[in-house]
């Protein structure tokens, strides 16, 4: 009688399985991400300065299976907090102490001793074009956590800024669309008209949605099971 009961509800199991899979299963390799986070921003070369970071990013990512690659823009908006009084004292006796008008000019109203120079200091945003590969541990599974590299940069001549980050994320897939969390650090080598290049560390959180495309689903609706059981 247990092997009767066994090979009766053995058939519903493996339909329920199948199905189970069928609906984790990714419709598209193509997705659409959109997300934004905050996080904090450290300049190398001087620890103290450091600040508070936004994070807002649209990308596009390949992933037919286990491996595949993103690319996006990246948008950075950075408010770092730094002692800046002994820096005027400095550039200011300086300039006093040279006695020349123009250099007076240069610094003060437009140049060190200026707000707006100060503000491209501790205050400034970055735009990145971002390239990495990437590779899904679960990949159509409904919790699929995953890790990526990459590299940016924010122009093609002598004054852009670059970086290279690191990704952990998180995927929770719905039938077209899921969301996202990840943790992401980088390196900064970001230019700037008055020191030239400067160093940072930035690590952040961001949280966002995506959305599948570019592909047909590939969950094929199954034929409706004949009942096995004898009349």
């Amino acid at each position: 009688m247990l092997i009767s009961l066994t090979c009766a509800v053995y058939p519903g199991i493996s339909v329920f399985s199948e199905e189970e899979k069928d609906l984790n299963t990714q419709y598209a390799p193509w997705t659409l991400k959109l997300g934004g986070g905050i996080g904090k921003i450290k300049e190398t070369t001087y620890g103290e300065n450091s600040g508070i970071l936004k994070n807002y990013r649209i990308s596009a990512e390949y992933n037919p299976r286990y491996f595949g690659f993103e690319f996006g823009i990246s948008r950075s908006y950075a408010e770092i907090d730094f002692h800046k009084d002994r820096e005027i004292t400095y550039d200011y006796l300086v300039a006093q102490f040279i006695g020349a008008s123009q250099h007076l000019n240069a610094s003060v109203i437009n140049g060190a001793l200026s707000k707006d120079a100060f503000r491209d200091i501790n205050q400034f945003n970055l735009t990145f074009l971002d390239i990495g590969p990437t590779f899904h541990f679960r990949p159509g599974k409904t919790f699929d956590p995953y890790i990526s590299i990459g590299a940016g940069t924010s122009g093609f001549d002598s004054s852009a800024s670059y970086r290279g980050y690191g990704r952990l994320g998180l995927r929770l897939n719905f039938d077209r669309f899921y969301v996202f969390t990840e943790a992401e650090g980088s390196a900064i080598n970001r230019f700037n008209e008055r020191n030239g290049r400067t160093h940072y560390n930035e690590y952040g959180g961001m949280l966002g949605v995506g959305f599948y495309f570019g592909g047909e689903e590939s969950v094929k609706k199954e034929e409706p099971v004949a009942n096995l059981s004898s009349p």
